[in-house]
C-alpha cells in the first residue's frame, strides 16, 4: 500500500529528476557520482509509481529510462482504475 512507503531519498529524487529531464542512467555513470546503488534506488523509485524502463547494455550493465508518454504506471492502462476508499465509503 502506497501509504506504507517511505518517501524517496534526496539521491532517489535526483535520480528521478533526470529520468524525467529524458536522461538515461547506467550504474557506470550513477557510481561516477556516489550512487552505488542504482538498480536499488530505481526499485524504490518504481515501487512510488514511476514507470522506469530498462535495457541491457553489453557488460551486464542496464540503462535505466522514462518513456516520457507513460511516466507513470497509471498512466499507461487504458482505462482509470478504480480503488475502494480506506475506511469505508461516507
Amino acid at each position: 500500500m502506497m501509504s506504507n512507503l517511505k518517501p524517496l531519498s534526496r539521491q532517489e529524487h535526483a535520480i528521478l529528476n533526470r529520468l524525467l529531464d529524458g536522461e538515461r542512467i547506467s550504474q557506470p555513470q550513477a557510481a561516477q557520482e556516489q550512487c552505488w546503488r542504482l538498480g536499488a534506488r530505481i526499485h524504490n523509485i518504481r515501487r512510488h509509481g514511476w514507470n522506469v524502463q530498462s535495457t541491457i547494455l553489453p557488460g551486464r550493465f542496464k540503462l535505466y529510462y522514462i518513456d516520457a508518454d507513460c511516466p507513470r504506471f497509471i498512466d499507461c492502462d487504458e482505462e482509470q482504475m478504480t480503488l475502494p476508499l480506506e475506511g469505508g465509503v461516507r
